[in-house]
């Protein structure tokens, strides 16, 4: 994964952060970076709100496992991966992401620790991958397999790079100052 979160403590100087970055881009990776310290900094906190949604959509009744992962890969995962989900919002329309997040949030899972199901699964050792058996039954050599799609989809160095250039002047927001989305 060629991104870290380069998080600013309290009293982390913005020169600090600044060489962490520079040392980053020059071992290959694309440093971003992250205003304050937060449970779980931005990635951990976008995806394990989208795992409580799903585990809550299987938990709920209302498709199983296989098409919550097949949905999220076929829809609105390829958007993501090509466009983040706020420039993803922006692309849509923020009339529109408004109107349906206005319908769609009273219904979403709001739990304040692990759903129950998984839960469940972990108090009777099924822990996925590792145990054979989780959400899903992992068969001999599966877990394997998804390591070696993954890889595939690693991004080779000169994307890396052209994604550092491009995003070097990009802003982010925090309040109402602009500040570098990228070191």
């Amino acid at each position: 994964i060629p991104v870290v979160e380069v998080v600013r403590g309290e009293k982390t100087s913005a020169d600090v952060a600044r060489k962490v970055a520079v040392w980053l881009r020059a071992a290959g990776k694309l440093p971003v970076d992250v205003f304050k310290d937060a449970p779980g900094f931005v990635g951990n906190r976008m995806q394990f709100a989208l795992v409580r949604e799903a585990v809550h959509i299987v938990q709920e009744g209302i498709c199983s496992a296989e098409t919550v992962d097949v949905v999220a890969r076929h829809t609105f995962g390829r958007r993501i991966a090509a466009v983040g989900p706020l420039r993803n919002s922006d692309f849509i329309g923020l009339d529109l992401v408004e109107a349906i997040l206005d319908y769609l949030a009273p219904s979403l899972s709001d739990v304040k620790q692990a759903p129950e199901l998984i839960k469940q699964l972990v108090a009777r050792g099924d822990k996925g991958a590792k145990t054979g058996k989780g959400v899903f039954e992992w068969r001999e050599g599966e877990r394997d397999e998804a390591e070696r799609r993954f890889e595939r989809r690693q991004r080779p160095r000169h994307v890396r790079e052209d994604l550092v250039q491009r995003h070097q002047g990009e802003r982010g927001c925090r309040g109402h100052r602009a500040q570098r989305a990228l070191l």
